[in-house]
């Protein structure tokens, strides 16, 4: 059984490692930026993220990892980031470590603080139930950065809740997605919750598109955005940005 010291120790042994998955714009088709995900390399073996991350979400080993997490990303991205073209950078963040202070810390140790634009909080849906969550949007904007429901679809918000959520973007569940037939057929909910978002100026990532007829039908939605196997697999730093020079 994996515990948060198990993680802490793999974290200072230097055990896990990045992988972006890109985020493309489904009207150019052209790469605008990626989401972290992190791994766990354990005696040449990856441990399943489905292993550890939900122990990691109910620890205070969450924390450090989260820092470390944008610390790498910074080291790896961080020229790619902040240049000229208007790139994101999507990070999973829990609610309860915005108000700490040690996300502000790991942007400016990560060389993105002049730039916090470009850093997309991610924030599950779980996570927005209730006022800690609401407060950790704002936080999160305070900073600079864009703020993302993620997961959307999964947990206790609906679509009244989202009036008041104040977020950026909304990261639709792959759930929704897998809804889309293979001809293109349209899911009325995801109509609604296309329109409602476009109403309220958010825009949406959809995640997990799989096949063509996803993207064709997301797109005439006005999804803006999309993630998925359809278009690469994570990919480590350097293979994300050969990827990101052939789909900019």
């Amino acid at each position: 059984m994996i515990d948060a010291t198990e993680i802490l120790r793999a974290l200072a042994a230097d055990e896990f490692f990045l992988v972006y998955q890109p985020t493309m714009d489904l009207r150019r088709g052209s790469c605008v930026g990626a989401e972290t995900l992190i791994r766990w390399a354990r005696d040449g073996r990856l441990v399943p993220p489905t292993r550890f991350i939900p122990v990691l979400e109910r620890s205070d080993a969450i924390g450090p990892l989260t820092e470390w997490v944008i610390e790498q990303a910074g080291r790896e991205l961080g020229s790619w980031l902040t240049g000229e073209a208007p790139v994101h950078l999507g990070v999973n963040v829990p609610p309860h470590i915005l108000g700490r202070g040690s996300l502000r810390r790991a942007t400016e140790r990560a060389g993105l603080a002049e730039h916090p634009e470009r850093l997309l909080i991610e924030i599950t849906e779980r996570g927005i139930a209730d006022e800690i969550g609401l407060a950790a949007i704002r936080q999160g904007r305070a900073l600079g950065a864009r703020v993302a429901i993620d997961d959307f679809g999964t947990g206790e918000a609906n679509l009244l809740q989202l009036t008041r959520l104040e977020a950026d973007v909304i990261k639709l569940d792959k759930a929704f997605v897998d809804e889309i037939g293979a001809d293109g057929r349209t899911p009325r909910l995801l109509k609604g919750l296309a329109a409602l978002c476009h109403a309220l100026e958010m825009e949406i990532i959809a995640e997990g598109v799989e096949y063509a007829a996803q993207a064709r039908c997301l797109r005439d939605l006005g999804v803006h955005m999309a993630q998925g196997w359809y278009y690469s697999r994570p990919l480590r730093a350097r293979e994300f940005l050969a990827f990101y020079r052939t789909y900019a």
